[in-house]
């Protein structure tokens, strides 16, 4: 089960995500249906944080709390962890290279 700090975490994550997030894809088609999704989590995500458990056991947000299951959170937050260690990376060979 992951801690109310994760929780939050997630949650200015994906704010910041939601903000960025263009109102059409590169092929030029609308971004509503991500955006309602990512606000649904937000929303899951803000009820964790006020409550302690998830609203809705079979959501994709109670999956990722709750640690049972694959959800898109979990590759979400997956894809973000590999982000972070390849910028490390390619800072250390910046570095370096100074």
């Amino acid at each position: 089960m992951k801690t109310i700090e994760q929780v939050r975490q997630m949650k200015e994550t994906l704010i910041k995500e939601l903000k960025m997030l263009p109102e059409k894809n590169a092929f030029g088609d609308s971004n509503s249906c991500d955006r309602e999704l990512i606000q649904g989590w937000i929303i899951d995500l803000a009820y964790i944080e006020n409550f302690g458990s998830p609203p809705d056991y079979d959501s994709d947000v109670s999956l990722w709390f709750l640690e049972e299951s694959f959800s898109p959170l979990c590759d979400y937050e997956e894809a973000s962890q590999e982000f972070t260690e390849y910028e490390q990376l390619l800072r250390y060979a910046v570095w370096l290279n100074l």
